[in-house]
């Protein structure tokens, strides 16, 4: 969970440029990653299975290890994903200002 403040940051100097975060946990316990939420006083919605890794959430999006971030353009066209903090605002410079990343698969 240690993503959440940075994120609750991305949240609030980019939310208004257009950014939404979606929260996708893959936790057994789905009330702790909901319970960051409001801790950090965010405005994302937070999914979550209860099954981890096993789960159906984790098997669509090919999810191995967490953090996994995956950052989608407004048109719905993905930009890359990565499993780096420090690669995420990257991506999301570049879903914002519409600008192709190189190898938008990231680091998967």
């Amino acid at each position: 969970m240690g993503e959440f403040p940075l994120l609750a940051e991305f949240e609030k100097e980019l939310g208004p440029q257009g950014l939404t975060i979606v929260g996708v946990s893959v936790d057994k316990e789905c009330d702790r990653a909901r319970s960051m939420v409001q801790h950090f006083n965010v405005n994302w919605p937070q999914l979550c299975d209860g099954m981890g890794l096993a789960g159906p959430i984790a098997q669509d999006y090919l999810v191995e290890a967490t953090p996994a971030y995956f950052v989608i353009a407004a048109d719905g066209t993905m930009v890359g994903n990565t499993t780096a903090g420090e690669g995420l605002a990257s991506l999301l410079a570049s879903a914002l200002h519409g600008t192709p990343q190189d190898g938008a698969g990231g680091d998967r």
